[in-house]
């Protein structure tokens, strides 16, 4: 492919320059934030990523450490693994981990105008597009949020593998060198899978002769990645068990799990139209749009659907239009649209049904539309410099502004809440991070006006949870934990049991209750509730612990060892499994048995509290 041809104004180190700096230091504020939203469970409180010793865990099962069922298959060793050598070197520093994901949004700018000013052969198209990419406010949440550090590593190993994909004249070493990199995209997220659609579809629509010599020439690349795409999904399905999502029959994060297989695709399609609009006016973003937050699409006669139909029949028309005239816009829209196709709900459901971090890698194809459309005009109407860079500067306002709801999670629950969201999920952990900011004062500052309004707040965020959706379980379980905390029992009591009637192995609420009825002097109710947990799930951590712990009030350590070794079975890295070990090993006269128990203990001492 030929060099791109040089254009007035800056060189491309300067543009180079630019881009990386916009990336990096729009972003750089966010070493200031908190750990938020799921960085909690990924991270924070995920033992497979805080120790090194079980580092292979993440190599070898879920990276949330669960089975295939609880994590929806999700399988992503490489990005994982990131999170752990930084928690291995920096501890539980977030400013670091935020500052990793700024840096290498800045690198992800860069490869943007590297590979456009292939594509465009305008070293100031691929200005544009690099800036765009660098400043659009769409992409807040993928680095704002530090496991949206996945949707960058993601996007990063694609343009890596795409440049060395473009880079001159294949030969073995290059074909092998860009099937690695896209194999590592996809250790880092399955949404990396249609990387391969990419670098095919981009060959034949950017190639300037397409003849059998080219053919020969490209297919040896195009092999090579499609044993990359084979190798992953062989490597996954000998570790979940599965080849592509797991069977789930209802998912509260895509309310659309819930439907019928029509609405699916009809939401699935207005949602297509839906995501040009957050990238073509992205005003009014929030990070979570499920339930009530989009409404399902029942009809073909719902005027949001033949908008879209409209809308993605003009955006093909177009594409087809620039074939011939702008081929970058042709690129761009394909690009998009490929990019998006895995997280789309069409081919299947993901976990969410729309979300802003998966538009990181896809608006790609409209920075490259903007950089074709952008070069035209200053072409045409040089003034217009100062048109765009207006419009750069506003892109750039709104993601400074934007992206500061993210410092932590009270601030982003109460800014999706306060714009109206009808998400139960949103207002589930309004509730938990109001409850979570009373408790960081002290258990005994509970009684101060501020941390009552606080829990009184999460009480409030509970029932609009459980309004928008009746099931619920978790806002109802913090429900009754905030009335614990408030010292009114009997409501808690209320609340919890309602729980532990639907979902018995519920373990928030489980762990509630069984305290109170110790509270409360109601022992004759502890077996029936771990009876229950039990039979729903043989595997319920909470209900294995307060089996082992009663048992061994009970002077009956037999059947605590029984439980004890159960919960070792399923957290052998936890320091409380053995710890209930040890104690029933020492009432059974096993003093070799409680002193290795007591050696696992300490080497596991950093997750004392596991489970509890």
């Amino acid at each position: 492919m030929s060099e791109p041809t040089p254009s007035s104004g800056l060189s491309p180190r300067q543009w180079s320059v630019l881009i990386f700096l916009v990336g990096l230091l729009l972003f750089l504020p966010t070493v200031s934030y908190e750990f938020t939203y799921d960085d909690s469970y990924v991270i924070v409180s995920n033992p497979l990523v805080q120790s090194p010793a079980l580092f292979p865990k993440l190599w070898l099962r879920s990276y949330l450490g669960g089975d295939v069922n609880t994590n929806m298959g999700h399988w992503r060793p490489l990005g994982a693994s990131t999170y752990a050598v930084t928690w291995w070197v920096f501890g539980d520093r977030p400013a670091v981990f935020h500052l990793t994901n700024a840096l290498i949004h800045a690198l992800n700018g860069l490869l943007v105008f590297g590979l456009a000013r292939r594509w465009l052969r305008c070293d100031r198209a691929a200005g544009i597009a690099g800036l765009l990419f660098a400043l659009h406010p769409v992409h807040i949440e993928a680095v704002a949020n530090v496991i949206g550090r996945a949707e960058l590593l993601v996007t990063l190993f694609t343009l890596l593998a795409w440049r060395v994909h473009l880079g001159g004249r294949p030969t073995a070493a290059r074909a092998l060198g860009a099937a690695a990199l896209y194999l590592c995209a996809m250790l880092c997220k399955e949404s990396a899978v249609p990387g391969l659609g990419l670098f095919v579809l981009g060959d034949v629509i950017m190639a300037p002769r397409r003849d059998r010599a080219w053919l020969r020439e490209r297919l040896p690349l195009w092999l090579a990645h499609l044993g990359a795409l084979a190798l992953f999904l062989l490597l996954r399905r000998a570790v979940l068990g599965i080849w592509g999502a797991p069977g789930i029959d209802r998912m509260p994060t895509n309310p659309l799990s819930a439907e019928s297989s029509l609405t699916q695709w009809l939401t699935a399609i207005t949602a297509l139209a839906f995501h040009w609009r957050l990238l073509l006016w992205p005003v009014a973003l929030q990070f979570d749009y499920a339930h009530r937050a989009f409404p399902a699409v029942t009809s073909p006669l719902d005027p949001r659907f033949i908008a879209a139909v409209i809308a993605l029949g003009a955006l093909a028309a177009l594409a087809i239009w620039a074939w011939r005239r702008a081929r970058g816009v042709t690129q761009g829209i394909v690009i998009h649209f490929t990019a998006i196709s895995i997280v789309s709900n069409i081919a299947f459901l993901p976990g969410v049904m729309i979300s802003e971090r998966s538009l990181y890698l896809p608006s790609l194809g409209l920075c490259l539309m903007a950089g074709v459309c952008g070069e035209a005009l200053l072409r045409r109407w040089p003034p217009m410099i100062w048109g765009l860079a207006a419009v750069g500067l506003a892109l750039g306002a709104q993601t400074t502004v934007q992206m500061r709801c993210w410092s932590d999670d009270l601030a982003l629950f109460t800014h999706a809440a306060e714009r109206g969201s009808n998400s139960t999920m949103v207002w589930g952990n309004l509730a938990a991070a109001r409850q979570g900011a009373a408790l960081k004062r002290g258990l005994q500052a509970l009684e101060e006006p501020e941390s009552r309004a606080l829990l009184l707040g999460s009480i409030e965020a509970s029932d609009r949870a459980i309004e928008i959706w009746p099931d619920n379980l978790d806002a109802l379980a913090l429900r009754g934990q905030a009335w614990v905390l408030l010292g009114q029992t009997d409501l808690a009591v209320t609340d919890l049991d309602s729980v532990l009637e639907r979902g018995p192995h519920h373990g928030r609420a489980l762990r509630l209750r069984l305290n109170l009825a110790r509270e409360r002097r109601e022992l004759d109710l502890i077996d029936p509730l771990v009876d229950a947990a039990l039979a729903r799930n043989p595997h319920c951590v909470v209900a294995l612990q307060a089996r082992a712990r009663w048992r061994l009030d009970q002077g009956r350590p037999e059947e605590a060892l029984e439980a004890a070794e159960h919960l070792v079975e399923l957290l052998p890295f936890s320091g409380v499994a053995w710890g209930f070990v040890a104690e029933a090993r020492a009432a059974l006269g096993d003093a070799e048995g409680a002193a290795e128990a007591r050696r696992q203990i300490e080497r596991w001492h950093w997750t004392i509290g596991l489970g509890q």
